[in-house]
């Protein structure tokens, strides 16, 4: 069971806070009595997600100018679902895992990042491939979600940082690592855990879509993360910089 509490969920619906919920009424809902009506509303988890789909509150999230009012789940799942939709994927599920891992890994940048500002906060993916030869079943199955996890990260939204070092060192370029992103999502969702967790589907439909994934995160990495980009997303470009001085 204890292996279960360190796989990434799909849960940024679940995580949404009330500012989020005061946000979609301001835009959803233009009278007092229809804000009221509408809190009721999203208590219906079919419903809310239904709204979160519409589109007034996709253009109202593209407008914003400051992300400080709402939370980084809802953020990214706006953004994400309305990009899949655009590419005709329309899973809910995989649009709120792709969210949690740009969340969860801007998140431990800056978790991590801070103690250890000359280091990478990240495994290192050789690492985790190394790992998976003396593994057992849980824990390769828990490595090859990571593996996805951060090659998907990597590729969407520090393409350019890749292929500056591709260019630079020679190092391995944003085919690799997708290649790599595929087979590992591939081999997640063939992991009778993922079974036991009912996510087989979602890693499989991970690895089928990866590039269609990845390029959408390229979207948001050039057009929409200047809102987010506080220090997270800079401090693993600066991080990965690092590590190719020291090599």
């Amino acid at each position: 069971m204890e292996t279960h509490t360190h796989i990434l969920k799909p849960l940024c619906r679940e995580k949404l806070t009330p500012a989020d919920f005061e946000f979609m009424s301001e835009v959803l809902a233009s009278k007092r009595n229809q804000k009221r009506f509408f809190e009721t509303l999203l208590c219906d988890n079919e419903i809310r997600d239904q709204m979160l789909d519409a589109r007034p509150l996709f253009k109202a999230v593209l407008e914003l100018n400051a992300v400080l009012m709402i939370s980084s789940y809802f953020y990214f799942y706006i953004l994400i679902r309305n990009l899949f939709l655009k590419k005709g994927i329309d899973d809910r599920m995989m649009a709120d895992y792709v969210a949690m891992i740009l969340t969860e890994v801007l998140s431990e940048s800056r978790r991590q990042g801070e103690d250890t500002p000359k280091g990478h906060p990240f495994p290192y993916i050789v690492d985790m491939l190394t790992k998976l030869e003396e593994a057992g079943p849980h824990e390769q199955f828990r490595i090859h979600t990571e593996i996805g996890n951060h090659t998907l990260f990597f590729t969407g939204m520090l393409k350019k940082v890749i292929r500056a070092r591709t260019n630079r060192r020679g190092a391995p370029g944003v085919r690799y690592y997708e290649a790599m992103g595929i087979q590992s999502f591939s081999l997640a969702g063939n992991a009778v855990l993922a079974e036991e967790m009912k996510m087989e589907s979602l890693y499989k439909d991970l690895s089928a879509f990866f590039v269609d994934i990845r390029q959408s995160l390229n979207q948001i990495s050039k057009e929409h993360i200047f809102l987010f980009e506080t220090e997270e997303l800079k401090k693993v470009a600066r991080l990965l910089k690092d590590i190719d001085a020291a090599n």
